[in-house]
């Protein structure tokens, strides 16, 4: 039995018409592919883990300041740690490339409130600390000052407002030589510095 063949619809696969469709239906599937790709790429970095950043040695400076009429070492009521006391202490500005000679008067400033001295620091050295597979994580420049002068301003502007806010929760101690070493026990930069230092010259131990 024969059947007439029926008329088939769309475009004739020759026709320009057609090849465009073609084309354009590739495009299409391209840029899916390429949506796909990049989906799976943003998840694959979001799984990964980040590369840790190496860290630098830390420089730390700390200070020695002893008042010259009672011959007394100031000290600082600790911030972590209730009823400890520890020397002024911070961190070196090494990204404004800040030495250790000008981070003193600013760490004293900011720790213990503003100061003026009439000599300049003595530097008594730089200590090492290692962690336990004796790598140097932290080298302790600490210096010592005679007769420092404090003075707390009374300033309208808000930066001096919370400077002064900042120095107010930072009690300072004065304390003797016998008292600032036993409260450096647990602090070996500290306590080595203090033995060091020429204030340790008429002091029995």
């Amino acid at each position: 039995m024969l059947t007439a063949s029926l008329p088939r619809l769309g475009f004739p696969i020759s026709s320009p018409a057609r090849r465009q469709q073609q084309q354009r239906e590739q495009q299409l599937q391209l840029q899916q592919q390429q949506e796909l790709e990049k989906q799976e790429q943003q998840q694959q970095q979001a799984i990964a883990p980040k590369p840790k950043k190496k860290k630098g040695i830390r420089q730390a400076v700390g200070i020695i300041v002893n008042d010259r009429k009672t011959g007394k070492i100031l000290m600082l009521k600790s911030r972590k740690r209730e009823g400890a006391l520890v020397l002024p202490r911070g961190e070196r500005d090494d990204e404004n490339k800040e030495t250790s000679d000008d981070a003193v008067i600013r760490i004293l400033s900011e720790e213990a409130g503003l100061i003026r001295v009439d000599k300049s620091p003595i530097r008594l050295g730089t200590y090492c600390e290692g962690n336990k597979r004796g790598k140097t994580i932290a080298h302790h420049w600490m210096y010592e000052i005679r007769d420092a002068k404090f003075v707390i301003e009374r300033t309208a502007t808000k930066a001096s407002t919370e400077l002064q806010e900042q120095q107010e929760q930072r009690e300072r101690v004065w304390v003797t030589f016998k008292e600032a070493l036993e409260a450096t026990l647990d602090r070996p930069m500290s306590h080595l510095a203090l033995k060091n230092s020429s204030f340790a010259s008429s002091q029995s131990f």
